[in-house]
């Protein structure tokens, strides 16, 4: 009797060991399924990451037909080279902390006044950029200048790790000048170009300034034209940024509307650009468009004009009929005069300046005139009164 219930003991206990072993097994092999499945489903994660289609182009008209003719493809496509001018990637990586600098950009002016040029702008360290690819030697085949220093700095992934994700299309900008209103607008309009090239709407089109410049009054152009900006230097928080699709866009003595292009005619979508500009802050740019001669509109150029909110300086100039000024950035504004208005460039001796204005009036279908004076007050006077009344009596004969 004792023997059995011994028995009856011994089997209930191996019963139990062997269904402690079988739950035991049963959650090990379920942990590592799922760890599987976890694993599985973040590499095929990361790799969807990589998938991109080569973008669609508009080629019409110049220069946009001869970048379309110009390409070359790298790293699988995820590197394409335009024109030698300027580039698209595709599933880029950034890692902010190898871009080396004094200053992060965005101080206020009277905190950083009078620094060296040079504080203001990177310099980028091995590891800065890295694509999917085996990286081989293709730097001569990138554009020179901020884009060559940049891509110098290139290296290879395989599947990106762990990092902050930028979806939307972003365009990098180096700017050379950011209180100049003549490098800026060159600038503006360069990056709404590449929008126009690559079907992109400019107002969901984000911009990643390169440069460390403090802030100026002009930075308002680009949060108003695109969707908004974001500073290099104010990304050093986070160790890596994988961008779907980020532009690389060629410096602004490459514009088209820059003096170095000597164009007389307007490049591809350069009316559509003065027209978004002028929407942006709300101008009224369809109104009087017919020269009025009873009531002819003229604004002499002062030096505390470009002091004022943007707003009101394209709200003066689109009401101008003759727009007078000495030669300096500030005549940029000819830009958004309206058709068949005058400029009047005053030129002191020994009467050698640049062509910029002439160029930009041509574009916009301005009248131009070359006013040239001298260092005498009374008769510098008499100069300009003559330059004013010459130019009305050819818009209204």
């Amino acid at each position: 009797m004792l023997l059995n219930r011994r028995c009856r003991q011994y089997l209930f206990y191996t019963i139990f060991i062997i269904l402690c072993w079988y739950w035991f097994l049963n959650i090990q092999i379920t942990s590592i399924n799922l760890s599987f499945k976890i694993t599985n489903k973040t590499i095929l994660q990361n790799k969807s990451l990589l998938l991109f289609n080569e973008p669609i182009l508009n080629c019409s008209g110049d220069p946009l037909e001869q970048w379309c003719q110009n390409q070359i493809k790298l790293c699988n496509s995820s590197l394409i080279v335009y024109n030698k001018l300027f580039i698209i990637t595709h599933s880029i990586i950034l890692q902010p902390e190898f871009a080396q600098g004094k200053r992060l950009g965005g101080e206020n002016i009277q905190d950083v006044l009078n620094q060296p040029e040079e504080d203001e702008y990177f310099h980028f360290q091995k590891e800065f950029v890295k694509l999917p690819c085996d990286i081989q030697e293709f730097h001569d085949r990138i554009p020179d200048g901020h884009l060559s220093n940049i891509f110098s700095a290139i290296s290879s992934y395989r599947l990106p790790q762990k990092t902050h994700t930028i979806y939307e299309t972003t365009i990098a900008v180096n700017r050379q000048d950011y209180v100049n209103v003549y490098h800026t607008i060159t600038d503006v309009y360069t990056v709404y170009l590449l929008c126009c090239f690559f079907q992109r709407n400019p107002k969901s089109v984000r911009i990643l300034f390169l440069d460390a410049h403090p802030k100026g009054n002009l930075d308002i152009l680009w949060s108003q034209m695109f969707h908004s900006y974001t500073r290099l230097g104010h990304l050093k928080n986070l160790s890596s940024i994988f961008y779907h699709e980020l532009i690389w866009s060629q410096p602004q003595s490459k514009s088209e509307i820059d003096i170095t292009k000597y164009r007389r005619i307007a490049p591809s979508f350069f009316f559509e650009f003065r027209q978004h500009i002028l929407k942006q802050f709300n101008i009224n740019y369809k109104i009087n468009e017919k020269l009025n001669c009873q009531s002819l509109n003229l604004f002499f150029l002062i030096n505390h004009f470009e002091g004022l909110a943007i707003k009101e300086q394209l709200n003066t100039i689109i009401q101008t009929d003759i727009f007078i000024g000495m030669h300096g950035a500030g005549l940029t504004h000819v830009l958004f005069m309206k058709a068949n208005r005058t400029l009047i460039e005053l030129i002191p001796p020994p009467g050698n300046a640049g062509m910029h204005y002439d160029l930009m009036a041509s574009i916009n279908n301005i009248n131009y005139y070359r006013c040239l004076i001298t260092t005498e007050s009374t008769m510098t006077t008499q100069r300009i009164f003559d330059c004013i009344n010459r130019k009305i009596s050819q818009m209204c004969p």
